[in-house]
């Protein structure tokens, strides 16, 4: 098998995306994880995060590369994980991934990456397909509730 091939079986696992270590872990160099990305088969993502572009892309795959950005703490917050399943009021623009350190790197334009204090503790994060995230049921507390006059105009209204 060549080089290609390893990281396809790794990506395709991963929603279509690649990590440089996971790269080694399959045998595969960083060296020539950059060189397949020079020649078109893998997208860099951010700094040792790539994505495969032959593997083909799910609803998990936006999510997926989202948290890889964000580093090995990173976490869907609760507006990734509500459109996840359709339970958001609407499809938000952006991903927003929690992170429980400092990052200093540059997001891609679809994904905000904000700091969380206190951190969620693990009984508030679980696995969405692959992909970590908070509970659904610290998702829907984390979300933000209409205020109650607001609400109870709308409802005079009847709308």
């Amino acid at each position: 098998m060549t080089y290609r091939d390893d990281l396809w079986d790794v990506a395709a696992g991963n929603h279509g995306v690649i990590a440089t270590t996971e790269a080694e872990e399959a045998g595969v160099p960083a060296v020539e994880v950059r060189k397949l990305a020079q020649r078109g088969v893998l997208r860099r993502l951010a700094h040792g995060v790539y994505l495969h572009r032959q593997v083909p892309r799910d609803r998990f795959t936006d999510a997926a590369e989202a948290v890889a950005t964000g580093g090995e703490d990173a976490f869907l917050d609760w507006d990734a994980v509500l459109s996840l399943y359709d339970l958001a009021l609407v499809d938000p623009s952006v991903v927003r991934v929690g992170v429980t350190r400092r990052y200093r790197g540059s997001p891609r334009a679809h994904v905000r990456v904000t700091r969380r204090r206190p951190p969620p503790g693990d009984e508030d994060l679980t696995f969405h397909g692959g992909v970590r995230g908070l509970t659904i049921n610290q998702a829907l507390r984390e979300a933000p509730r209409p205020h109650p006059s607001r609400a109870r105009r709308r409802c005079d209204r009847g709308g």
